[in-house]
């Protein structure tokens, strides 16, 4: 494969010296023959070992990794390949089921109940219906600095919450049990499924979270999420590299 490739390339750079459309020198030459190699060589190795490689390019670097923080165009970008909410929209306009894997609704349409799937943080532990409620609340709590907070605005007391005027305790988000989450709203809403495909309505990993307040800013095994990437290494201004989430949908936790 590889031999075929450099062959390739040998064809290519006998056609721009027997009928050149441009001047090239022999260091030029030299140099445009050593990328195309490096480029073959890496494409074939990546190919051997079953693996692929996409390069983005961004305007500016995102302003935050924490969901419940984001609301620049380019934050969101990347939390929506770092996490995962209830539901996920999809290319073809569809709506499909991401970390619940069922719902049911009320007669009168104010009370959704979403049951989760066998879902994992990067770290490998079981992403729970508590960690909704928690990530949901903090973007509720006043003092939480967050810009997406109108969004929730369907959900009972939300707003209310937000300004100071009732607890989070009377907000309509519950956690039942692990896999069991509760939403009550305040008037029927049909858009819900597709709302909740928005950035700010995934988790975090609330545990890590209250242990280490400043996980949103570190790269590795310190970033833990449920999307199908993992935050590698991050260089402001510069690049931001994602892998392949090994837990994403598949492992339970060993401890």
């Amino acid at each position: 494969m590889i031999c075929k490739k450099l062959h390739g390339i040998l064809t290519i750079l006998s056609c721009i010296v027997k009928k050149p459309r441009w001047s090239f020198n022999r260091k030029t030459l030299i140099v445009i023959f050593a990328i195309l190699c490096i480029s073959a060589l890496t494409s074939s190795a990546l190919s051997q070992h079953g693996l692929s490689m996409l390069n983005l390019n961004m305007k500016t670097s995102p302003k935050t990794f924490d969901p419940r923080k984001a609301g620049d165009v380019y934050s969101s970008q990347m939390i929506f390949l770092l996490f995962e909410g209830l539901t996920k929209r999809y290319p073809d306009g569809s709506i499909k089921f991401a970390q619940a894997k069922s719902y049911t609704v009320s007669d009168d349409k104010l009370t959704y109940t979403f049951t989760l799937g066998d879902n994992y943080w990067s770290n490998g532990k079981p992403v729970t219906a508590y960690d909704f409620e928690q990530s949901w609340k903090d973007i509720l709590d006043p003092k939480f600095p967050s810009m997406g907070d109108y969004l929730f605005a369907p959900i009972k007391n939300a707003e209310s919450a937000k300004k100071g005027l009732v607890s989070l305790s009377e907000v309509g988000i519950k956690a039942v049990d692990e896999k069991t989450l509760v939403i009550e709203l305040e008037h029927p809403t049909p858009y819900l499924l597709k709302l909740f495909t928005l950035p700010r309505f995934v988790p975090i990993h609330v545990e890590l979270d209250r242990k280490n307040p400043n996980w949103a800013i570190q790269t590795g095994a310190q970033f833990v999420c449920n999307g199908p990437f993992l935050l590698e290494s991050f260089k402001q201004n510069d690049q931001i590299v994602f892998t392949n989430n090994p837990y994403y949908r598949k492992r339970p936790f060993q401890p």
